[in-house]
């Protein structure tokens, strides 16, 4: 089934459909629900799939989660950067990351759920990647423990310090610790691009990383979500002024992955931005 409906997605017109088809046969397919696959994207990144998630689903059938995104990362990352990835899932941006930034770079992975981690390791393993650091913690506002919601096998992205739709009913106490504490004792020299991707407690990891914003001046791109920034009492003006006092501007991405001053206005309400520092 799964190998069928990959090949009927190279044709344009059923990739323009791909989520009616998600939506109508693949959410509740429970042969999906039980596929793992090893699968390649990028030309030559392996990657093992489970096609339960959503996200993993997405990168089998199109090659990509985020079209954009990836494009933009792809494209932006140069031999010899370092590059952070703050909730880096079963690693698609961080093994991107790797191949981009190749030996002389750096990739600095953040998952604090255990099992999210241990497949990362498994796809990093699969590559022979040995620039990257997995580093399994959450970045928040000060050193402490979180309890973190899981989520289910449908999308394992979602696990949270807020309560969320997709729980598995289990739960997980993680460590977290402040960015700068971190990237302080690393002594880098450089830090390029960090990818935030952490349901909505955005916030709280970059309130532990203002000194690593300021001396590195990395460009930082992040998920902008009205619904999830409100879980942690964050209204999205509050994002956009903490990133301006610091000397940055708000981009946007397109779907073809160019990056385009942002228009406030036209912001959906799941959206990729970009924080780029001015010169």
């Amino acid at each position: 089934m799964h190998r069928f409906f990959r090949f009927l997605f190279k044709v344009p017109f059923f990739r323009k459909h791909y989520y009616w088809f998600q939506k109508h046969l693949f959410s509740d397919s429970q042969t999906l629900k039980q596929t793992h696959v090893l699968s390649h994207f990028d030309e030559d990144i392996k990657i093992q799939l489970h096609l339960s998630d959503f996200i993993q689903q997405h990168i089998y059938f199109l090659g990509y989660y985020d079209r954009g995104l990836q494009q933009w990362i792809g494209q932006t990352l140069k031999t010899g950067d370092v590059y952070v990835d703050v909730g880096a899932n079963v690693g698609c941006y961080t093994l991107l990351a790797a191949k981009r930034v190749g030996a002389t770079g750096k990739v600095y992975a953040f998952e604090p759920v255990s099992h999210t981690a241990d497949r990362l390791e498994q796809n990093i393993g699969l590559n022979h990647f040995t620039n990257i650091q997995v580093v399994r913690k959450a970045l928040y506002q000060e050193n402490t423990e979180l309890t973190f919601f899981l989520s289910s096998d449908d999308n394992v992205g979602m696990s949270s310090i807020h309560r969320h739709d997709a729980e598995s009913g289990q739960t997980e106490v993680i460590q977290a610790i402040k960015a700068d504490d971190f990237f302080n004792q690393e002594a880098l020299s450089r830090i390029d691009l960090i990818k935030i991707d952490i349901e909505g407690a955005e916030w709280f990891a970059l309130q532990g990383m203002k000194e690593t914003l300021l001396k590195y001046h990395p460009l930082v791109v992040l998920e902008f979500s009205d619904e999830l920034l409100s879980k942690s009492g964050i209204a999205p003006q509050q994002l956009i002024s903490f990133f301006t006092d610091l000397g940055y501007t708000l981009h946007q991405l397109t779907e073809d992955g160019v990056l385009i001053p942002a228009d406030l206005n036209a912001l959906g309400t799941f959206e990729n931005v970009v924080f780029k520092r001015l010169s």
